[in-house]
């Protein structure tokens, strides 16, 4: 009896020890990866600074409204994170002017915008690497921190399909831009586009060299009126950056890890007679921003 007890004990005390022997084994794995992944090379991706957020949002009239065109002048404020690991801070304001249409089942917009803003770049060091990890005993090439005035102008423009619903209520009403298209041509000018020029191919993973940047996107929006003659909308959007990669430095050994480029943004409007607020998220290839704007609508109407 003592035997057999002494021989399940001891199965029992195995068997914990497996166990325990397991866990540290887990914990120890687990502790070394999360040390080397805290340690990970910081890269360096310097590019546009209207890199997702290169179009806020332009309002257009409801097809309730009767109003076949309309023009909107339009102001909205930015600030976002861009670079690996967000380790920049981009801050901006953003002035438009454009003009809508209703036809048909169609919809559209197009304008011109002027941008100016602040791009703060973090201290960095770019080291020789061996085997993908960063080697301390080569030379390295030291990026200041510094901040960067930019700016930049161009013009947008949009198309969608759209259709509408009366409601039995008389006062409400609702519309889905079922979808639409749209794009935004950018020509920058400042001290980060000349600051970027002056820098190595070696001193960053990836440069945008060019001062001429193209975004194309699809979106989707929805919008409905209560009995205070509010309308509430929600638009959702998925673009991409047009540049081709030769606008980039180290483009062919990088290609299959950033380019192209992609934006997906989430926008909550409010219309209120004239004025149209907006917030907007947009989320992008190394770039991440928060918009909040305000359009008015000129003429008499």
């Amino acid at each position: 009896m003592h035997w057999i007890l002494f021989n399940r004990y001891s199965a029992a005390y195995a068997a914990v020890s497996l166990s325990m022997g397991m866990m540290i084994r887990i914990f120890s794995g687990c502790f070394v990866l999360s040390l080397i992944s805290s340690c990970y090379y910081r890269q360096a991706y310097f590019l546009s600074p209207q890199n997702a957020n290169t179009n806020p949002y332009h309002a257009i009239p409801m097809k309730k409204d009767s109003l076949k065109s309309a023009v909107f002048a339009g102001a909205s404020f930015f600030h976002g994170s861009a670079n690996d690991r967000g380790a920049d801070q981009v801050y901006g304001f953003q002035g438009s002017l454009h003009r809508s249409n209703n036809f048909s089942i169609f919809q559209a917009y197009y304008g011109a915008n002027l941008s100016l803003g602040s791009y703060q770049v973090t201290d960095y060091y770019n080291y020789g690497r061996g085997y993908g990890y960063p080697n301390p005993y080569d030379s390295a090439i030291h990026i200041p921190g510094a901040g960067c005035f930019f700016g930049s102008y161009g013009v947008s423009g949009g198309i969608n399909i759209v259709v509408t619903h009366q409601h039995r209520t008389k006062y409400r009403h609702s519309e889905w831009r079922i979808l639409g298209i749209e794009t935004s041509l950018q020509k920058e000018f400042g001290k980060y586009s000349e600051w970027r020029d002056k820098l190595p191919d070696s001193a960053a993973e990836i440069i945008l060299r060019k001062h001429f940047s193209a975004y194309l996107g699809l979106y989707t929006e929805w919008i409905w009126t209560n009995r205070h003659k509010t309308e509430v909308g929600f638009k959702i959007g998925l673009g991409t950056d047009l540049n081709p990669g030769s606008s980039y430095s180290n483009y062919y050994y990088y290609r299959p890890y950033i380019l192209p480029l992609y934006c997906f943004s989430i926008t909550y409007h409010v219309t209120k007679a004239r004025y149209t607020g907006f917030m907007q998220t947009n989320f992008g290839t190394y770039a991440t921003n928060f918009q909040i704007g305000l359009s008015y609508r000129l003429g008499k109407k």
